[in-house]
C-alpha cells in the first residue's frame, strides 16, 4: 500500500537490506485503484492511502520477474526502494489466507485486464477488510476496519457494490504470500503482499519451487 500519510513509521536506519540480499522485493508502480481514508480503529481517525493493484518487481538469483499484487497489511507504509522477503503461500496468512488467494486468483487477472479502478480498489479493501477486521463484522462500514473516499464521504456505490461481491465469495485457495523479512526489532521491513498464482513460465522464471502451488490450485 502506498502511504501518503504514515500510520506506522518504520524506523529504516536499523533495517537497511543489504543490496546483496535475495529475494527482494520492490513497488514500482499502481494499478486500477483509488485514493481512501481507512480507520483500523472503528472509525476514531483515518488515514489517507492507496488501495488497489500495486506493480511489484521481484529479484532472485534466477532473474527479475514483474506482477501485480496487492498489501495485506493496512497498518504499514512503503518505505521506498525494496526490501528483502521470503517467498511462502498463503497457508501463512492466517486466519483467512485461503479466501484471500481465492479471491486474488479468481478477480485479479481481469481486473489487471479490463478492469476498472473502482474493483482494484475494492478488491484491496476486501482483503485489509478479512486481513484487519477484529470485530465479526465484515463491511466497510462498520466494525473496526473502515474506509470512505478521501473527502469524507462514504465510498461510491460501484466501490461498495464490489467489495459486497467479493467478500460474499467464500472460496478457498492458495496462492504465493510475500512475507516481509523482519528487522532487529523484530518489525517488518515493509509490507506482505499477495498475488495470484503465476502461470507455468512465470514460476520457472522465479524458480523458487513455486509449482507446488500451481499443483496444489489445479486439485482445488
Amino acid at each position: 500500500m502506498l502511504m501518503t500519510k504514515p500510520i506506522l513509521a518504520l524506523t529504516l536506519a536499523a533495517s537497511v537490506v543489504p543490496a546483496t540480499a535475495l529475494p527482494t522485493l520492490d513497488i514500482i508502480g499502481t494499478g486500477k485503484g483509488k485514493n481512501t481514508k481507512i480507520s483500523l480503529n472503528f472509525g476514531s481517525d483515518y488515514d489517507s492511502v492507496f488501495a488497489g493493484e500495486l506493480n511489484l518487481e521481484l529479484i532472485t538469483g534466477m532473474g527479475t520477474t514483474q506482477f501485480r499484487g496487492f498489501c495485506t497489511d493496512a497498518d504499514l507504509r512503503a518505505p521506498g526502494g525494496s526490501w528483502g522477503i521470503q517467498i511462502l503461500d498463503t497457508n501463512s496468512l492466517n486466519p483467512y489466507g485461503s479466501r484471500i488467494a481465492y479471491l486474488v486468483n479468481k478477480y485479479l487477472p481481469g481486473i489487471t485486464a479490463t478492469g476498472t479502478n473502482d474493483e482494484g480498489r475494492a478488491l484491496q479493501l476486501a482483503i485489509w477488510e478479512l486481513s484487519e477486521e477484529s470485530s465479526n463484522t465484515f463491511d466497510l462500514t462498520g466494525g473496526s476496519f473502515r474506509a470512505s473516499e478521501t473527502n469524507g464521504n462514504p465510498l461510491s456505490a460501484a466501490t461498495l457494490n464490489w467489495t459486497q461481491t467479493y467478500l460474499a465469495d467464500m472460496g478457498s485457495g492458495v496462492g504465493p504470500f510475500y512475507a516481509s523479512n523482519l528487522n532487529s526489532n523484530n518489525r517488518q521491513f515493509s509490507q506482505n503482499m499477495v498475488t495470484a498464482v503465476p502461470e507455468p513460465a512465470s514460476i520457472a522464471a522465479i524458480g523458487l519451487g513455486l509449482a507446488t502451488l500451481l499443483r496444489r490450485r489445479r486439485r482445488r
